[in-house]
């Protein structure tokens, strides 16, 4: 499952893998946790359903997306992204079977749905499919890398904001642009830019408690820390992370 678009990432849906009955949430990189991480099993509405981040792009994931899926043949559907995935494995098996007889085949990984792993997620769980919400995760370049400056200190100024971000519990960084021992290096006040030339500014007053949360991890004081509260009316067992060898460690408490 080697390719563009980090196809290798859809074996997390090869039958034997993950525990079959026990639901699991994948988290990537890329991605800041805000509150109780376990409790978004609790939030998918029955057990063959497939929890994503909705993507920024197009119509949301719902009923509409679902009935113009349907109405097209599978043509046209809810993009999403991959970072977190919270499924229930022994009812997604298909997804990695489908697409290696796809790639066995012939199919090249190009088009619509082919051409990454999270499209073809979306594709394949179309009408299943359900958004993580974003009171829990975002990506974390959506959250603290705005287009422009004035955007990311407003938006770190304001309280509802400030609020949230107390509440988080986890952030994976995204790739190169901002590793851990990268961010180690800067001073309170410094900005760092990823490559599209978009700025994160290293400061209290615009990132807030998740600033002391990568400091923390950068100085080995606590790795990327991730705190699981389990719903008590959840019976989870077990819940895996399968984390990029990139993204140092990390902490779970449960």
């Amino acid at each position: 499952m080697l390719g563009t678009g980090c196809h290798a990432k859809l074996c997390m849906f090869e039958k034997g893998i993950l525990q079959p009955l026990i639901p699991a949430i994948y988290v990537d990189l890329d991605a800041a946790v805000f509150g109780p991480l376990g409790s978004l099993v609790s939030r998918i509405k029955h057990n063959k359903g497939l929890m994503i981040i909705q993507s920024s792009r197009g119509l949301s994931i719902g009923a509409l997306r679902r009935f113009i899926y349907r109405i097209n043949g599978g043509r046209k559907f809810a993009r999403a992204n991959s970072s977190v995935v919270v499924f229930y494995p022994e009812n997604w098996y298909p997804i990695a079977s489908s697409f290696r007889d796809k790639v066995d085949s012939g199919a090249p990984l190009e088009g619509e749905y082919l051409i990454t792993d999270d499209r073809y997620i979306a594709w394949f769980a179309q009408l299943q499919l359900q958004a993580v919400p974003k009171s829990h995760v975002v990506k974390f370049g959506s959250e603290f890398v705005l287009p422009t400056g004035w955007l990311s200190k407003l938006k770190g100024r304001l309280p509802w904001v400030r609020r949230r971000r107390g509440a988080l519990v986890a952030v994976t960084l995204p790739g190169g642009d901002f590793k851990l021992s990268k961010l180690a290096l800067l001073n309170d006040g410094d900005i760092t830019y990823d490559y599209r030339g978009r700025p994160l500014f290293w400061d209290e007053k615009v990132m807030g408690v998740s600033k002391w949360i990568c400091a923390d991890a950068d100085m080995g004081r606590t790795p990327v820390l991730v705190r699981l509260d389990v719903p008590a009316d959840t019976h989870l067992g077990e819940l895996l992370f399968l984390l990029d060898t990139s993204f140092a460690a990390c902490a779970v408490s449960v």
